[in-house]
């Protein structure tokens, strides 16, 4: 065979396959969010510290915008009074799937009690049927969609083990992440188990 035409055959098996995985491809947005003037900092953490995911719902029908409204409040019941510095999450994941990433990975923010030193937090917007809310709708599936690509882009550039993604519920919340977020999260740990 022809050099030539062998790299005319691998460009166009590399064009071919660069366009496959496009489709797969994550896009996180930075939202940079107002701190709280009353409380403007998070506790920090080295990187290496992070070996788990948790997983939540809004338990409502806001925004990223209005949830960080609520956490930095004095009404917040992160620090009633006071505030927190800013929304208690790592991401956040709007119904229409985009990916927001609105605190640093070093920031120990308040998401889960208990377990904030260690995890990555990620929330989806939205009032999910859960225990306490039998009515509650499911997420989207631009929210499935998205939640699985920012799993997977986590535990691979932090090699977090698939079998340490949570839902908050793990830790003792009962309605968070709601039903299907929950299922969801319980399948993509056995994904770990699977072998190709």
């Amino acid at each position: 065979m022809n050099i030539w035409v062998f790299f005319e055959i691998f460009n166009r098996l590399n064009k071919r396959l660069r366009k496959l995985m496009s489709k797969n491809e994550i896009e996180i947005q930075t939202l940079k969010l107002e701190r709280n003037p009353r409380n403007p900092n998070w506790g920090q953490r080295d990187i290496s510290l992070i070996n788990k995911i948790i997983v939540h719902q809004e338990l409502g029908e806001g925004t990223t915008e209005q949830v960080h409204a609520y956490h930095i409040s004095k009404e917040s019941h992160l620090k009633p009074g006071v505030g927190a510095p800013a929304i208690a999450y790592h991401f956040t994941i709007e119904k229409d799937g985009t990916i927001y990433k609105v605190n640093d990975l070093t920031d120990v923010t308040w998401h889960c009690a208990g377990e904030n030193l260690q995890s990555i937090g990620i929330m989806a917007v939205g009032d999910f049927a859960c225990k306490d809310n039998i009515n509650g709708k499911a997420p989207t599936q631009e929210q499935l969609k998205s939640l699985r690509l920012l799993l997977n882009y986590l535990t691979d550039k932090y090699m977090i083990l698939k079998a340490n993604v949570y839902g908050h519920k793990d830790f003792g919340k009962e309605s968070c992440p709601g039903f299907v977020l929950y299922d969801f999260v319980q399948d993509y740990k056995k994904e770990s188990f699977n072998v190709v």
